[in-house]
């Protein structure tokens, strides 16, 4: 295997890929915003839009349809609509009492739900949100960790598929 393009900016938090109109793009979350990175061309990648983070902490983004979904360590879910990727912007905010910020997200695109995890009314949270309207997000439920112990018990990151989620839970296991 050899190397064909870097793309380095300090920094990185996470990424994920997103395909429009045959290309195919990096999202970069940045702490401070998400880079949309053409990578089309692995010998010729280049950025192709910068979306500001709602609170300066940016963590994760996950793809449904062409939204992106970017969670914020303190603040809400920031919804990306990714229609041009060139003009990605902000079009709305989710955030409730029970889901006010989050750390992970991951989205079973064949079901339609978002698994977001280190939020909820305690930090042990994972909530479930229905993406049918993908900029309105619905939650439809949740998971709290049963371990009231000692030591890291949070959400942290989260896969599912059909009707089972798999969420790792630091030092309280998964």
């Amino acid at each position: 295997m050899s190397i064909r393009s870097v793309y380095g900016p300090g920094g990185m938090r996470d990424i994920w890929g997103y395909e429009s109109n045959g290309n195919e793009y990096a999202l970069v979350c940045l702490g401070d915003r998400l880079e949309i990175v053409n990578c089309t061309d692995p010998d010729n990648v280049f950025l192709t839009q910068t979306v500001i983070s709602t609170s300066g902490d940016l963590k994760d983004v996950k793809v449904y349809q062409n939204y992106a979904y970017a969670v914020n360590q303190i603040g809400p879910i920031q919804i990306i609509n990714m229609a041009n990727p060139a003009e990605a912007f902000t079009e709305a905010h989710f955030s409730s009492a029970a889901v006010p910020s989050s750390h992970n997200i991951f989205i079973d695109e064949d079901q339609g739900y978002a698994y977001v995890t280190l939020n909820g009314t305690g930090a042990r949270d994972m909530r479930i949100l229905d993406l049918s309207t993908p900029a309105s997000p619905v939650e439809v439920g949740g998971y709290a960790h049963p371990n009231t112990g000692v030591g890291f018990r949070e959400g942290h990151d989260a896969y599912a598929r059909n009707d089972t989620a798999w969420v790792s839970y630091l030092d309280a296991g998964f």
